[in-house]
Parts: structure tokens; C-alpha cells; sequence
């Protein structure tokens, strides 16, 4: 059997239109009968002049395989790339770390071994909370996913929280930076980020095993979703963690 768990197979999870070969769409009507790797895209990598995407590496799931790896090297001693066209002037680039890992597993996936791959609903799993469109100049925008119209741009803010699986930070920034996110639609995800993290804080030194001393001895004033561990809404007034023994 492929590695899909059964939830990843319903098909708002999985993306149908996977395949994007320079101008070529290549569409996919149903899941492969083998799975060995599955991933999601990175539109924010995505430029005004630069439009093509690599697979996120941070999430990607794949079959361990002597096999694939070794093939892996040599196509990457063997193949040319081109700071133009990418990968054996296929279109795997440029992009942001087209060069490196990300593009030529991006190649690898979709070009050479194409059928064994599924791509995901990045705003299910790895929501990083990216802005949706990006301005190609002072009076037009254009979605990041340069398939889709401004009309039906996916906005992966709009996500409800409990229903992301992986979420990435990147575009939130790190819960110990201490930023305040409203309760508008866009800042959602961020601010439910935010708040399961310091939760998860709170779980852990609250622990009857926890070696960290526990979370009411340290009582910031900075919003409830900082689970009092912040003094304010910038960096530097993050409360860090404590051993007990430290804490006295």
C-alpha cells in the first residue's frame, strides 16, 4: 500500500491539478494506486516576474528507498541546471532553492517519477498564513498560484484552525517574538498558532514530570493567547522558560 492515510485520500486534502510542467498542465483524476511521496507547493517563494514553485520541505513525506536515493545523486552529478530554466531546462526553476534539495526534488517527483506522487491542500497541511496575491505593479494584483484568478485565489488565512494539520509559522513569526494578531479573518491562523503554542508551554510545565517550573509562578499582562508569557507585543518581552531548580 501506498503511505497516504486514509483522512490525507479525501479529496478537499488532496490537490487534483498536481502536476505543472512550465506551460503544461498535467491533471490527475484519481490517487495513484502507489503513494511514495507526498507533499505540498511553496507559493511564497513566488516573485512578480517569477511564477514557477518547488515542492515545501517542510512538509514532505516519502517511501525510504537505496533505490531512489542513489538515483538521486547521480541526477544530480548528471543533469544540467540552468539559472534560466532550472533542471535539464525542464522549468524546474528559478525559484528560491531551485538550485539546491527543493528544486531537484520538485524535478525528481514530477518529471521523472511523476505517477508515484501526491500533492496536498497546503492549507490543510503546512498553512503558513502566506498573503494570497502579490502586486505586479500600483493597480493590479495576481494570485500566487498563477492557475487560479484573483476571483478564486486561495487564501489559506481564511482556514479554520481545527482544521489544519501542519501549520508553519514562517509568515506569523515565532510565538516568542510576543506579536498581538486581531480576531479579523486574516489573522486567525496566526493567532491560533500563537495560542496552541504557548499552550502546549503551559502543558508542559504544568506536567507532574516536568523539570520546568510551573507556568502560574510567571504571569505576563500582554493578551490572554500569550498564556501570560509575554510583557508585551515585541521582542525581548518574551517570559522564557525556567527549571524548577533555577526557579527556586
Amino acid at each position: 500500500d501506498g503511505i497516504v492515510p486514509t483522512h490525507m485520500k479525501e479529496k478537499d486534502n488532496w490537490v487534483r491539478d498536481t502536476l505543472f510542467r512550465g506551460e503544461e498542465l498535467v491533471t490527475i483524476d484519481k490517487m495513484p494506486n502507489r503513494v511514495d511521496a507526498v507533499f505540498t507547493r511553496d507559493f511564497t517563494t513566488v516573485l512578480k516576474d517569477r511564477w514557477n514553485t518547488g515542492v515545501n520541505l517542510g512538509f514532505f513525506v516519502l517511501r525510504p528507498s537505496k533505490e531512489v536515493f542513489y538515483e538521486l545523486l547521480t541526477l544530480y552529478k548528471t543533469s544540467n541546471y540552468s539559472p534560466i530554466h532550472g533542471w535539464d531546462n525542464k522549468g524546474y526553476g528559478p525559484f528560491d532553492g531551485s538550485m539546491l534539495t527543493k528544486g531537484l526534488l520538485t524535478y525528481y517527483y514530477h518529471e521523472i517519477r511523476p505517477n508515484i506522487t501526491v500533492e496536498l491542500n497546503r492549507c490543510k497541511y503546512q498553512n503558513m498564513a502566506e498573503r494570497p496575491m502579490i502586486r505586479i505593479n500600483k493597480n493590479n494584483v495576481q494570485c500566487r498560484d498563477a492557475k487560479e484568478s484573483k476571483e478564486e485565489c486561495t487564501d489559506c488565512r481564511q482556514t479554520a484552525f481545527n482544521d489544519i494539520v501542519v501549520a508553519n509559522s514562517k509568515a506569523c513569526r515565532s510565538p516568542w517574538n510576543c506579536e498581538y494578531h486581531d480576531s479579523h479573518a486574516d489573522s486567525r491562523v496566526c493567532k491560533g498558532m500563537h495560542q496552541s503554542w504557548f499552550q502546549m508551554r503551559k502543558d508542559l510545565e504544568n506536567n507532574s514530570d516536568s523539570k520546568y517550573s510551573p507556568s502560574h509562578q510567571e504571569e505576563g499582562s500582554y493578551y490572554p493567547e500569550h498564556q501570560g508569557y509575554c510583557h508585551g507585543g515585541k521582542k525581548g518581552t518574551y517570559i522564557p522558560m525556567k527549571l524548577a531548580e533555577e526557579a527556586g
